[in-house]
């Protein structure tokens, strides 16, 4: 019986978490960031914001930083250049205790598509947290008149309090683009559901 009992918190923690990945880009219970690289008037205001922000959660206080790492350039040919490394991580600060996600995107590019590319996601909790990882969505676009002339990568993982049905639990949202060109941009999210 105990198994089963575990199993179908399990199941419960988990919907829980996919529930609520869905107001994650709510206003009123996520919180949002604006990239480095991006351009415009509110892209400039929003850099100029300190990075520390605040999330709206009932009955509790959540922050969030968020940290970017530029990519290394690496001529392969006269044709092909790619870039390792890219990153953009979302920390959150929750019931005195600290969550995070990273996506790190790797991509190759010839100025017409994009050749080859990897992303793949690392996490970081407290103890008392438990980390509930999701598949990395991924689809290849037209940027610029060729198919899969730019990449997009998206992913939300889940953490838990207690690994139980009624615990508090968050989410991140990921996300990054890459092109044909080099030029890259990403945005990330949180949401926190203090029980």
């Amino acid at each position: 019986m105990t198994v089963k009992r575990r199993t179908v918190s399990l199941l419960i923690s988990a919907a829980m978490v996919a529930g609520a990945l869905a107001i994650a880009t709510s206003p009123a219970y996520a919180g949002t960031a604006t990239p480095a690289n991006a351009s415009g008037p509110a892209a400039a205001a929003a850099r100029s914001a300190p990075a520390l922000r605040q999330g709206i959660v009932p009955g509790g206080s959540v922050s969030a930083t968020i940290t970017t790492g530029a990519p290394t350039v690496r001529q392969i040919s006269a044709a092909t250049t790619c870039y390792y490394g890219y990153w953009r991580q979302e920390t959150v600060h929750v019931l005195n205790s600290t969550i995070w996600a990273r996506m790190t995107t790797n991509w190759c590019f010839n100025g017409s598509i994009v050749t080859s590319h990897s992303t793949k996601i690392t996490e970081g909790h407290d103890i008392g947290w438990v980390y509930y990882s999701s598949p990395i969505q991924f689809n290849c676009y037209v940027a610029h008149i060729r198919s899969c002339s730019g990449n997009h990568e998206k992913d939300s993982p889940g953490f838990v309090v207690g690994n139980t049905s009624s615990g508090s639990s968050c989410g991140i949202t990921l996300v990054q683009w890459e092109t044909y060109l080099g030029n890259y941009h990403d945005s990330s999210s949180y949401f926190c559901i203090i029980l």
